[in-house]
Protein backbone atom coordinates (compact mmCIF):
# COMPACT_ATOMS: atom_id res chain seq x y z
CA UNK A 1 0.00 0.00 0.00
CA UNK A 2 0.98 3.48 -1.05
CA UNK A 3 2.92 5.25 2.31
CA UNK A 4 0.53 7.97 2.22
CA UNK A 5 -2.08 5.55 2.73
CA UNK A 6 -0.89 3.05 4.70
CA UNK A 7 -0.89 4.37 7.94
CA UNK A 8 -4.22 5.03 8.19
CA UNK A 9 -5.12 1.25 7.22
CA UNK A 10 -4.69 0.23 10.90
CA UNK A 11 -7.27 3.25 12.05
CA UNK A 12 -10.21 1.98 9.37
CA UNK A 13 -9.73 -1.27 11.52
CA UNK A 14 -10.26 -0.11 14.80
CA UNK A 15 -13.19 2.15 13.98
CA UNK A 16 -14.71 -1.00 12.58
CA UNK A 17 -13.74 -2.39 16.00
CA UNK A 18 -15.21 1.01 17.98
CA UNK A 19 -18.59 1.25 16.03
CA UNK A 20 -19.25 -1.85 14.96
CA UNK A 21 -19.83 -0.36 11.28
CA UNK A 22 -18.13 -0.63 7.81
CA UNK A 23 -19.45 1.30 5.44
CA UNK A 24 -17.84 0.01 2.62
CA UNK A 25 -19.31 -3.63 3.11
CA UNK A 26 -20.02 -5.72 -0.02
CA UNK A 27 -19.31 -2.50 -1.89
CA UNK A 28 -16.17 -2.56 -4.82
CA UNK A 29 -14.48 0.31 -3.70
CA UNK A 30 -11.38 1.82 -5.93
CA UNK A 31 -8.15 2.37 -4.83
CA UNK A 32 -4.27 1.81 -5.27
CA UNK A 33 -1.91 -0.75 -4.83
CA UNK A 34 1.84 -0.28 -4.54
CA UNK A 35 4.54 -3.01 -6.54
CA UNK A 36 7.38 -4.30 -4.60
CA UNK A 37 9.09 -1.48 -6.86
CA UNK A 38 6.89 1.16 -5.70
CA UNK A 39 5.05 2.02 -8.44
CA UNK A 40 1.08 2.40 -7.82
CA UNK A 41 -1.39 1.14 -10.00
CA UNK A 42 -5.47 1.19 -9.31
CA UNK A 43 -6.93 -1.87 -7.64
CA UNK A 44 -10.65 -2.87 -6.76
CA UNK A 45 -11.61 -3.36 -3.47
CA UNK A 46 -14.58 -5.88 -1.68
CA UNK A 47 -14.78 -5.79 1.55
CA UNK A 48 -16.63 -8.91 3.67
CA UNK A 49 -17.67 -9.29 7.23
CA UNK A 50 -17.69 -12.90 8.13
CA UNK A 51 -19.79 -13.59 11.79
CA UNK A 52 -18.40 -16.73 13.83
CA UNK A 53 -20.39 -18.63 15.92
CA UNK A 54 -18.32 -17.95 18.99
CA UNK A 55 -19.23 -14.18 18.30
CA UNK A 56 -15.96 -13.48 16.82
CA UNK A 57 -15.86 -12.00 13.11
CA UNK A 58 -13.14 -12.37 10.91
CA UNK A 59 -13.07 -9.39 8.33
CA UNK A 60 -11.81 -9.61 4.75
CA UNK A 61 -11.11 -8.22 1.41
CA UNK A 62 -11.13 -8.99 -2.01
CA UNK A 63 -8.37 -7.44 -4.12
CA UNK A 64 -8.31 -6.90 -8.00
CA UNK A 65 -6.39 -4.62 -10.38
CA UNK A 66 -8.47 -2.27 -11.92
CA UNK A 67 -8.85 -2.35 -15.82
CA UNK A 68 -9.58 1.22 -15.43
CA UNK A 69 -5.95 2.52 -15.00
CA UNK A 70 -4.75 2.17 -19.21
CA UNK A 71 -7.62 2.07 -20.72
CA UNK A 72 -9.82 5.24 -21.55
CA UNK A 73 -13.37 5.43 -22.47
CA UNK A 74 -13.30 8.46 -24.58
CA UNK A 75 -10.09 7.75 -26.90
CA UNK A 76 -11.67 9.61 -29.70
CA UNK A 77 -12.71 12.85 -27.81
CA UNK A 78 -8.61 12.31 -26.72
CA UNK A 79 -7.43 12.09 -30.25
CA UNK A 80 -9.29 15.15 -31.10
CA UNK A 81 -8.14 16.85 -28.57
CA UNK A 82 -4.31 15.99 -29.07
CA UNK A 83 -3.77 14.14 -25.89
CA UNK A 84 -2.24 10.79 -25.30
CA UNK A 85 -5.35 8.31 -24.59
CA UNK A 86 -3.10 6.29 -21.93
CA UNK A 87 -3.14 7.89 -17.98
CA UNK A 88 -0.59 8.33 -16.08
CA UNK A 89 -0.45 8.81 -11.82
CA UNK A 90 0.93 11.08 -9.45
CA UNK A 91 0.21 10.50 -5.66
CA UNK A 92 0.67 13.03 -3.42
CA UNK A 93 -0.32 13.80 0.70
CA UNK A 94 -2.25 16.67 1.20
CA UNK A 95 0.69 19.45 1.20
CA UNK A 96 1.62 18.06 -2.44
CA UNK A 97 4.28 15.77 -1.01
CA UNK A 98 4.66 13.17 -3.84
CA UNK A 99 4.79 9.34 -2.49
CA UNK A 100 4.68 7.25 -5.67
CA UNK A 101 3.67 7.74 -9.35
CA UNK A 102 2.36 5.11 -11.69
CA UNK A 103 5.06 2.60 -14.02
CA UNK A 104 4.35 4.85 -17.29
CA UNK A 105 5.60 7.87 -15.31
CA UNK A 106 9.37 6.09 -15.63
CA UNK A 107 9.55 6.23 -19.65
CA UNK A 108 7.20 9.65 -20.01
CA UNK A 109 9.78 12.24 -17.40
CA UNK A 110 12.11 9.27 -16.13
CA UNK A 111 10.30 9.40 -12.38
CA UNK A 112 12.33 6.48 -11.21
CA UNK A 113 9.94 5.38 -7.38
CA UNK A 114 13.14 6.38 -5.77
CA UNK A 115 12.77 9.80 -6.31
CA UNK A 116 10.34 9.71 -3.75
CA UNK A 117 11.39 9.06 -0.18
CA UNK A 118 8.09 9.85 1.32
CA UNK A 119 7.91 10.24 5.23
CA UNK A 120 5.28 11.79 7.28
CA UNK A 121 7.86 13.37 9.56
CA UNK A 122 11.02 14.65 7.24
CA UNK A 123 10.32 17.31 4.58
CA UNK A 124 13.51 17.48 3.96
CA UNK A 125 13.86 14.00 2.04
CA UNK A 126 10.42 14.28 -0.11
CA UNK A 127 9.57 16.54 -3.25
CA UNK A 128 6.95 18.63 -3.83
CA UNK A 129 5.05 18.27 -7.02
CA UNK A 130 5.62 21.91 -7.65
CA UNK A 131 9.64 21.07 -7.54
CA UNK A 132 8.47 19.35 -11.13
CA UNK A 133 4.86 21.53 -12.19
CA UNK A 134 5.90 24.85 -10.71
CA UNK A 135 1.71 26.11 -11.41
CA UNK A 136 0.29 22.87 -10.49
CA UNK A 137 -0.15 23.89 -6.52
CA UNK A 138 -1.25 27.45 -7.20
CA UNK A 139 -4.31 28.35 -5.01
CA UNK A 140 -5.73 29.65 -8.58
CA UNK A 141 -5.24 26.60 -10.42
CA UNK A 142 -5.97 23.90 -7.60
CA UNK A 143 -9.46 24.39 -7.96
CA UNK A 144 -9.29 24.23 -12.35
CA UNK A 145 -7.01 21.25 -12.11
CA UNK A 146 -9.79 19.24 -9.71
CA UNK A 147 -13.31 20.56 -11.43
CA UNK A 148 -11.94 21.08 -15.06
CA UNK A 149 -8.66 20.18 -15.79
CA UNK A 150 -5.55 22.25 -16.75
CA UNK A 151 -2.78 21.77 -19.00
CA UNK A 152 0.70 22.17 -16.84
CA UNK A 153 3.97 21.92 -18.02
CA UNK A 154 6.25 19.71 -15.75
CA UNK A 155 9.74 19.82 -15.88
CA UNK A 156 12.34 17.00 -14.90
CA UNK A 157 15.28 18.15 -15.94
CA UNK A 158 16.86 18.78 -13.01
CA UNK A 159 15.78 16.13 -10.89
CA UNK A 160 18.77 14.43 -10.51
CA UNK A 161 20.70 17.39 -8.57
CA UNK A 162 17.67 17.76 -6.13
CA UNK A 163 18.12 14.25 -5.28
CA UNK A 164 20.91 12.67 -2.91
CA UNK A 165 23.73 10.56 -5.42
CA UNK A 166 22.70 7.21 -3.22
CA UNK A 167 19.45 6.91 -3.84
CA UNK A 168 20.07 5.49 -7.08
CA UNK A 169 22.83 3.42 -8.53
CA UNK A 170 24.59 4.04 -11.75
CA UNK A 171 22.34 1.85 -13.90
CA UNK A 172 19.19 3.54 -12.36
CA UNK A 173 20.46 6.67 -12.97
CA UNK A 174 21.24 5.86 -17.08
CA UNK A 175 17.61 3.90 -17.01
CA UNK A 176 16.11 7.45 -16.18
CA UNK A 177 18.39 9.92 -17.61
CA UNK A 178 16.90 9.92 -21.49
CA UNK A 179 13.46 10.41 -19.68
CA UNK A 180 14.29 13.43 -17.66
CA UNK A 181 12.56 16.72 -19.78
CA UNK A 182 9.95 18.93 -20.07
CA UNK A 183 6.66 18.13 -21.04
CA UNK A 184 2.99 19.15 -21.09
CA UNK A 185 0.36 17.49 -19.83
CA UNK A 186 -3.75 17.67 -19.31
CA UNK A 187 -3.67 17.27 -15.33
CA UNK A 188 -6.66 16.03 -13.53
CA UNK A 189 -6.72 15.73 -9.39
CA UNK A 190 -9.13 13.28 -7.19
CA UNK A 191 -9.49 13.73 -3.44
CA UNK A 192 -9.07 10.53 -1.76
CA UNK A 193 -10.68 11.20 1.93
CA UNK A 194 -8.60 9.86 4.62
CA UNK A 195 -9.74 11.04 7.82
CA UNK A 196 -12.09 13.80 8.35
CA UNK A 197 -9.72 16.54 8.05
CA UNK A 198 -6.99 15.10 6.30
CA UNK A 199 -7.15 13.59 2.09
CA UNK A 200 -4.49 12.25 -0.54
CA UNK A 201 -4.64 13.81 -3.97
CA UNK A 202 -4.26 11.90 -7.04
CA UNK A 203 -3.46 13.54 -10.18
CA UNK A 204 -4.10 11.80 -13.65
CA UNK A 205 -2.17 13.10 -16.41
CA UNK A 206 -2.40 12.57 -20.44
CA UNK A 207 0.36 14.14 -22.54
CA UNK A 208 -0.39 17.10 -24.40
CA UNK A 209 0.39 15.89 -27.90
CA UNK A 210 1.17 18.46 -31.26
CA UNK A 211 -1.75 19.73 -33.44
CA UNK A 212 -1.91 19.59 -36.58
CA UNK A 213 -0.44 23.23 -37.19
CA UNK A 214 2.38 22.17 -35.21
CA UNK A 215 1.26 24.40 -32.08
CA UNK A 216 0.56 22.76 -28.31
CA UNK A 217 -2.28 23.02 -26.57
CA UNK A 218 -2.71 25.74 -24.07
CA UNK A 219 -5.27 26.12 -20.93
CA UNK A 220 -7.95 24.64 -19.39
CA UNK A 221 -10.36 21.23 -20.82
CA UNK A 222 -13.50 21.16 -20.29
CA UNK A 223 -15.57 17.74 -20.51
Amino acid sequence: MPKVLGPFHVGFVKNYLASGKVELSDKIKQSLGQSKDGYIFQIDILIKIYPKISDEIQLAGVLQKSILSQQVNHINQDTMLGLDHVQHMILTDQKGYVSNASFGMLNTLGLHPKFFRYQHDSLMSMIRLDFIAPTALDPGNIKLIESDGMAVAFDTSELLAKVESEQLNHDEVELVRPYLKKQDFLVRMKKIPILETYHANLYILQSIKLRLDGKQLEGSFYF
